[in-house]
């Protein structure tokens, strides 16, 4: 049986590639994201601007909720592209969900072992948008 172990910025490692793990403050909204992230984008919207996220969109599949779906509550704005998903319990928002495409948007601050320095963080004009 093949163990996963720890890579540098204390990911997991499987034979498929790195695991990380994130979820809210007080863990009752966590999940798994397989892969590399290499860019993320800081938004100015009038919710991102508020809560300071910095968000990396991936895939679906790379995505696995890894508590209750109930623990999690939802929020939409503007145009309800984007369902933003918050811990009932602490209110942190680790993810969101955007409608018709196949994406997630992880907030890296929600992922404990993940080394931003090098990940290219680009500002997203969301005022604009």
């Amino acid at each position: 049986m093949c163990r996963p172990t720890r890579g540098a910025g204390g990911e997991t490692l499987t034979q498929t590639g790195m695991i990380y793990h994130g979820s809210c403050h007080c863990g009752r909204v966590a999940f798994a994201l397989e892969g590399a992230v290499s860019a993320a984008v800081t938004c100015n919207c009038s919710l991102c601007a508020r809560k300071g996220a910095v968000l990396s969109a991936v895939p679906t599949e790379r995505f696995t909720l890894l508590t209750a779906p109930e623990a999690s509550a939802a929020y939409t704005f503007n145009s309800h592209a984007i369902v933003h998903r918050f811990c009932r319990t602490c209110g942190m928002q680790p993810y969101s969900e955007h409608a018709g495409k196949d994406a997630i948007y992880i907030n890296l601050n929600c992922v404990e072992e993940i080394d931003r320095a090098g990940i290219e963080i680009v500002p997203f004009d969301g005022r604009a948008a």
